[in-house]
């Protein structure tokens, strides 16, 4: 994932975009930040964790590139009326979503041909 994103911010075509990585749980955004900014020679800036919906769309407003880590519960309404509003109108974020565990959910007897259930 460094990798990529590392690339992804030098591409001159990407205009210097945000990269938003999502997860879904706390520890694993923890684990995936903390490498992420044992690169920081290679992305070129220290990435961000998002402390809450409005942290994240604050963070999606600076102007240059940036790298913001997230939970996918950051992305649920705070409040009443909040439920469709834009993050950001920026054209170039990159979203990088950890998959899902099926392990964490239950679904060890899953009907994927090649699927273990565990991960």
């Amino acid at each position: 994932m460094t990798s990529g994103a590392g690339r992804l911010i030098l591409d001159p075509a990407m205009e210097n975009p945000p990269i938003v990585v999502i997860t879904d749980r706390n520890d694993l955004d923890d684990q995936l930040f903390g490498t992420f900014a044992r690169c920081r020679d290679l992305l070129g800036q220290d990435p961000a964790q998002a402390a809450d919906r409005a942290d994240l769309r604050d963070k999606l407003r600076v102007g240059g590139g940036s790298v913001v880590f997230t939970t996918i519960g950051k992305f649920m309404p705070a409040e009443m009326g909040d439920r469709n509003a834009v993050l950001s109108d920026r054209r170039n974020i990159v979203v990088i979503a950890d998959e899902g565990h099926r392990g964490r959910y239950d679904f060890i007897d899953s009907p994927v041909p090649g699927a273990t259930g565990s991960d």
